[in-house]
C-alpha cells in the first residue's frame, strides 16, 4: 500500500522474453501511480546488452518527459 502513494515517475523495462514472469511487470506498474512500463521485443533478462538501442531509447525518451 505504501507503493501506491509513491508519486514519482518510474520507469520499468522488461524484456519480452525475460526470465521473469511480464505479471511481475504489470503488477508492479499496477501498484505505481506514476510509471511507464515498456517491455522489449526479442529480449531477455539483460535488455542493456541483448537490445542496447531499444533500451538506451526508452529510458532516453522517459527522462526526455522532464519527469
Amino acid at each position: 500500500e505504501v507503493l501506491r502513494t509513491f508519486s514519482a515517475p518510474t520507469l520499468i523495462i522488461q524484456g519480452e522474453q525475460d526470465i521473469i514472469d511480464k505479471k511481475t511487470a504489470n503488477k508492479i506498474a499496477d501498484v505505481l501511480p506514476n510509471d511507464e512500463l515498456v517491455f522489449i521485443e526479442n529480449c531477455g533478462h539483460y535488455g542493456w546488452l541483448e537490445q542496447k538501442g531499444t533500451y538506451l531509447g526508452a529510458i532516453n525518451s522517459f527522462l526526455e518527459t522532464g519527469f
